[in-house]
């Protein structure tokens, strides 16, 4: 088994939409239960994405290498298709003991495709 972490940021709005959800909001339920998925999918197999090529997305690698600088080091960025209309952004950081996937973005489709330029 994996280690999986958030960033910080995306760490606070999964705490904000657990918060809302044990006082009944049922508003962020299910990108919160699909964050849980992708959380639980990477734990077993960090490999389930595709690496997104540095080539073919420099935006990216330089928008998240700038915004989580403080937090890691980002040498390849990966996607998880966890739905239909669901993506996750994700890096992979560690070695063969230690492999932790941090989890950059969580999105739906359509904010997927705008930022990736599909």
């Amino acid at each position: 088994m994996y280690r999986v972490r958030l960033v910080k940021d995306l760490f606070e709005r999964k705490s904000e939409m657990e918060e809302k959800a044990r006082r009944g909001d049922k508003t962020d339920i299910k990108e919160l239960k699909l964050l849980n998925k992708a959380i639980d999918k990477l734990k077993y197999d960090f490999k389930s994405g595709q690496i997104l090529q540095k080539k073919a997305y420099p935006s990216a690698y330089k928008e998240y290498s700038k915004k989580y600088a403080s937090e890691i080091t980002i040498d390849k960025l990966w996607v998880l298709k966890i739905s239909s209309d669901w993506r996750v952004i994700y890096t992979v950081v560690g070695n063969e003991v230690d492999i932790i996937s941090f989890i950059l973005d969580s999105m739906n489709h359509k904010k997927y495709d705008r930022k990736f330029n599909f």
